[in-house]
């Protein structure tokens, strides 16, 4: 059920891609014809792999549905022409051009997952991830979009009595097929902005973006491990001393056929004479050696309090950094992930599907009727997807052929 559900989610938003590429008919060689010598104007357009974009589209009704880092390249010589015909029809035609690249939302310049492809926005600024990222590599066809002149019924008979006879009625129509091969489309769906996957893991970001945090956060830790580093060498150089001083201490009691211990922290415990009774160390000889002793031993509990201070504060930075890092996976990443869709024609991988349509409208409030009407002619082609991951497994490919859409009109109005 699920596959079916984001098979048909699919087809939608690839169905939908022809309201873009509006001008995408095959020309007839009759069509051709009759619009080859007319006055009109060309426009040739070029976008280099630099490409051009878009920081966010929002569309505003009580709360937000906003497109984020819109980016199109590789248009290679897109050659458009607009004509005006003697039956007051409007013709909009373009030539073939492939390898066009669409991306939307998160991309591999994204590390700090600012972007959505697809986010919806409360009234008070909440913001929610419904599609991470989309990206989409698309060769175009040759097409065109004839615009009717309804007023002229005897010149454009042929032209209105093809259209649906709903469309027949409103003062133009608009009839357009679009010829396109999506050769690459990955998509990746309910994710988590950077503030949600922030939450998530527990981090404040204060005003910072997940990048600048995680940043931060390394060179915290960063710092940390230095002062660890640190704190051991003088632990070490603590631990050297108490030695050398116990070594001293102990060298002028055994010569003296004395004997010494020292308490578990490093310090003098006691010392006993040659008939073992315990002497008193602050009157005897061995004061001054003494005091060296549990003066070192201080120093080395010092530094090994140092030390563990130390340490703490490296887990606790690298507890931030960890954080940090799971924060931007999840504000990188989505929890479904549509891999590898192609769509072709029916002829095989190589050719363009088809998609055929009219608009038109009509006046009038919802009741009576108003609106925008869209009606799907034809649809001819094949949809591939390679893989739909779910939690990151992947469920398998899906393929649908044969779909036919002839029957649907969309009205569009609103409320």
């Amino acid at each position: 059920m699920l596959r079916n559900k984001l098979a048909l989610a699919v087809v939608s938003l690839c169905s939908s891609f022809h309201v873009y590429a509006a001008a995408m008919q095959e020309l007839s060689d009759q069509q051709m014809s009759g619009v080859t010598g007319q006055a009109g104007v060309t426009i040739e357009i070029d976008i280099d792999s630099s490409g051009v974009s878009v920081g966010e589209v929002e569309y505003r009704d009580e709360g937000s549905v906003v497109l984020q880092n819109i980016q199109i390249s590789d248009v290679n010589n897109l050659t458009q022409t607009i004509d005006v015909d003697s039956n007051g029809n409007l013709i909009i035609a373009h030539g073939e051009v492939s390898g066009i690249q669409l991306l939307v939302g998160d991309s591999a310049v994204d590390t700090d997952g600012k972007y959505s492809a697809v986010a919806l926005k409360s009234s008070a600024g909440e913001t929610a991830e419904l599609v991470n990222d989309i990206a989409m590599t698309v060769d175009l066809g040759a097409g065109s979009t004839t615009v009717v002149n309804m007023a002229e019924t005897a010149g454009n008979a042929a032209l209105i009595a093809d259209l649906p006879v709903a469309a027949r009625s409103g003062s133009v129509a608009i009839r357009s097929s679009s010829s396109l091969e999506i050769t690459g489309f990955d998509m990746g769906l309910f994710g988590y902005t950077a503030q949600q996957a922030a939450d998530r893991v527990g981090i404040n970001l204060s005003g910072q973006n997940l990048g600048q945090f995680s940043a931060a956060a390394q060179s915290d830790l960063t710092q940390a491990q230095d002062q660890l580093a640190t704190a051991q060498a003088n632990l070490g150089s603590a631990q050297a001393l108490l030695g050398s001083t116990q070594a001293t201490l102990q060298n002028a009691v055994v010569a003296d056929g004395f004997s010494v211990s020292f308490a578990a922290d490093g310090s003098v415990q006691e010392i006993r004479d040659s008939g073992n009774a315990v002497i008193d160390i602050a009157s005897s000889a061995y004061s001054a050696n003494a005091a060296a002793v549990d003066s070192a031993a201080s120093d080395a509990i010092l530094a090994g309090g140092a030390v563990t201070g130390a340490q703490q504060g490296v887990v606790d930075a690298g507890a931030v950094v960890d954080a940090a890092d799971l924060a931007g996976d999840l504000a990188n990443g989505a929890a479904v992930k549509v891999r590898g869709l192609k769509l072709y024609g029916a002829a095989g991988v190589g050719s363009k599907a088809v998609i055929e349509q009219t608009i038109w409208a009509k006046g009038g409030d919802a009741a009576s009727g108003g609106g925008v009407y869209i009606n799907i002619g034809r649809f001819d082609g094949v949809l591939d997807v390679a893989a739909v991951e779910v939690g990151g497994a992947s469920l398998g490919g899906i393929k649908v052929r044969d779909i036919d859409l002839s029957g649907m009109t969309q009205r569009i109005y609103g409320h």
